[in-house]
């Protein structure tokens, strides 16, 4: 079968990319040598386009060798080697993961929307694809960010309210007709939309606000983690602390200070996780997405407690 287009949430891109980095690591020596070189070719050559630069001939002759040697084997193992291009929405997923695709030559492209919003709000194209966003609103349509930082969004394609939930209804929409969409972000000069979090996703730890999902996206590139959610636990000091509730890959074996000395050189040091819980799973709603009310439960009712990594 010849795979050119395959939507797919973040949580299963981020499967593809922890199974293929636990595999490159059970090569031999120079497998492994040659896979990190391709790489990382294949990283400068994604930082010179996100850069809108000319991407320099020595540069670009080394990543043709290693498409060649490697790359496209690689592509091929996993079925995409015909594969024209990747989508990725219902929930974050790391910068940082979409530009290793991009760097093996799988272009994945991230959008955003909800149910509210009978499907997209915004997408990143081929032609117009900035990593890091959520791309542009779709045409006919508005976006707005409220003093709260909450996204708005307004158009033809919002929904008309719950069934028989008026005074939900009148909670999410606006008499207006902005959108609510419980979403915080950022539009930039170009007109990007980014989401930073949700609004209630939001650690205040020590007096600063840190978002859960930046957290995330940092320890989902961390090879041996299958799935993460990062919620707030109460502190007798810091009033909330970061803890992190993972669960590990399928034969991966991590330590929650390992975790720590991963993220320690990644993120800024208040918005490190102080505790880390291990799980064999997370719960999830009826769409899939990440359960954070239940991860709170966890976090606080789990018979061991969170393990600390202060």
């Amino acid at each position: 079968m010849c795979v050119r287009f395959l939507p797919l949430s973040s949580r299963l891109w981020e499967k593809i990319y922890s199974r293929i980095t636990l595999m490159s690591g059970e090569s031999t020596w120079l497998g492994k040598w040659c896979y990190r070189q391709a790489v990382a070719t294949g990283m400068k050559r994604v930082h010179y386009l996100e850069e809108g630069k000319l991407v320099p001939a020595g540069t670009a002759l080394a990543y043709a060798f290693w498409n060649f040697a490697v790359l496209g084997n690689l592509r091929s193992m996993i079925g995409m080697d015909k594969l024209r291009r990747g989508t990725t929405g219902a929930a974050p997923i790391s910068p940082d993961l979409l530009r290793w695709f991009q760097a093996i030559g799988v272009t994945l492209l991230e959008g955003y929307g909800m149910t509210e919003s009978s499907g997209v709000i915004s997408v990143n194209t081929q032609a117009d694809n900035k990593t890091g966003t959520i791309g542009k609103v779709i045409d006919g349509s508005e976006v707005r960010i409220a003093p709260d930082g909450e996204i708005l969004y307004r158009g033809a394609n919002v929904f008309k309210g719950y069934w028989n939930k008026p005074e939900k209804t009148a909670e999410t929409i606006s008499p207006d007709g902005w959108l609510h969409t419980g979403d915080i972000g950022r539009i930039d000069n170009e007109g990007y939309l980014t989401i930073t979090g949700r609004a209630k996703d939001i650690i205040i730890t020590g007096g600063e606000n840190v978002s859960s999902r930046e957290v995330e996206d940092v320890l989902s590139t961390h090879p041996d983690i299958d799935m993460v959610a990062v919620v707030g636990v109460p502190d007798e000091y810091w009033g909330e602390a970061i803890c992190a509730v993972v669960v590990v890959g399928p034969g991966a074996t991590v330590s929650a200070q390992g975790l720590a000395n991963y993220v320690r050189k990644r993120i800024s040091p208040f918005k490190r996780p102080r505790h880390v819980l291990f799980v064999d799973e997370l719960p999830l709603t009826t769409n899939g997405k990440v359960d954070k009310g239940r991860v709170r439960a966890l976090a606080f009712d789990s018979p061991t407690g969170p393990i600390s990594t202060a």
